[in-house]
């Protein structure tokens, strides 16, 4: 990529493991880089499995070891030191932010208003702005831009805050490593779920009811449960509840997929809510279609209907039982979802995304 005049650029995640808007961060910190960007990394958590480029100052360590509000301080006096050091020319930050008062004195105190983006990565927007409009506002109104990862987020932020500031630049897909994690997983065909195991936004007991439904299993086709989350346990326990619970497989988080997506039939999405969903990237980079949930937002971005894979009703699991059997059994449109999978993401490329990048960081 060709470079542009160089600026030291901050980028602040809760962490670099296990879920889909850690990944794009961590994609982010390379696409700074190749645009000629001193980059570095200020991990709130010390959990770091993604690669990344940069230099990293993990607080994560000193959260290990001192917890409670003394911690919290002791973290945020840290910060601001760092980030009064360094002076950055920009500071990116990726986190969830669930603390209005804390990000309210983060604004005010430690980053520069006119050099801070803040990043929305789901649509559940109150994850990442305050509900409470006064404190939103004093907030990220005056901030220098909020990047939603979608134009439906885009547009549910500026509708509720009316703030002008918002453009939307979505997840970026990459070249995935082939090689690495390339162990077999089963011996004979499976759909896969692949990302964090959290009940409450995943809705993987959908995914467990519908395949239960579906014919599948008269097939011998696998459903397989790819990630890590707090709801580990509860949805092995919810499997093993079916008929169907010798061909549910559960297998560890890896962060290097690509050759267990690339074996997957096709793979699926039960989501109640999202961003810009990586795990249907990922799939259609590799070729792979992709069943999905119409929720909000994402998908319907990225599926078009019966040309790269399904979208149906969301929280029914009739209508993706069916959609599971579809794609089993109509050869047809299988492979024709197969065939368009991998250009129907062009749009998205590290290319594509970076000069959207570039052209705010002036």
């Amino acid at each position: 990529m060709d470079g542009i005049s160089g600026k030291k650029v901050c980028v602040v995640v809760k962490a670099l493991s296990k879920g889909g808007a850690e990944r794009s961060a961590s994609i982010l910190t390379y696409i700074l880089s190749d645009l000629g960007h001193e980059v570095f990394v200020v991990s709130v958590l010390n959990e770091i499995d993604y690669k990344f480029k940069g230099t990293l100052f993990n607080l994560g360590v000193d959260k290990e070891s001192q917890q409670g509000v003394l911690g919290r301080l002791n973290r945020f006096w840290k910060l601001f030191k760092y980030i009064r050091k360094h002076q950055f020319d920009y500071i990116i930050d990726n986190r969830t932010r669930v603390r209005p008062f804390q990000e309210l004195l983060l604004a005010a105190l430690v980053y520069p208003r006119k050099k801070t983006i803040y990043c929305v990565r789901s649509f559940n927007i109150k994850n990442y702005i305050s509900e409470n409009q006064f404190l939103a506002k004093r907030t990220y109104a005056r901030a220098y831009k909020i990047v939603a990862v979608s134009r439906m987020v885009k547009e549910k932020i500026e509708h509720e805050y009316g703030f002008s500031n918002v453009m939307e630049i979505n997840n970026p897909i990459e070249p995935m490593d082939l090689e690495r994690g390339s162990e077999a997983v089963l011996s004979q065909d499976y759909i896969l779920y692949f990302g964090r195991l959290d009940e409450k936004v995943k809705h993987l007991t959908l995914l467990i009811d519908a395949y239960s439904e579906s014919k599948l299993s008269d097939k011998g086709v696998s459903l397989v449960i790819m990630g890590s989350g707090p709801d580990e346990e509860f949805l092995k326990a919810y499997a093993n509840t079916k008929k169907t619970c010798s061909l549910i497989k559960f297998i560890e988080f890896n962060p290097f997929p690509a050759s267990t997506i690339k074996r997957a039939l096709f793979t699926v999405l039960t989501s109640r809510w999202e961003g810009f969903p990586r795990m249907i990237l990922e799939s259609l980079s590799l070729g792979v279609p992709v069943l999905s949930v119409k929720c909000k937002s994402g998908p319907e971005e990225l599926i078009v209907h019966e040309e790269n894979g399904l979208l149906v009703m969301n929280n029914n699991i009739q209508a993706l039982a069916l959609g599971m059997d579809r794609l089993i059994s109509d050869e047809a449109l299988y492979k024709h979802c197969k065939r368009n999978a991998q250009r129907s993401i062009k749009p998205y490329s590290l290319e594509q995304i970076s000069q959207k990048w570039q052209m705010i960081l002036k």
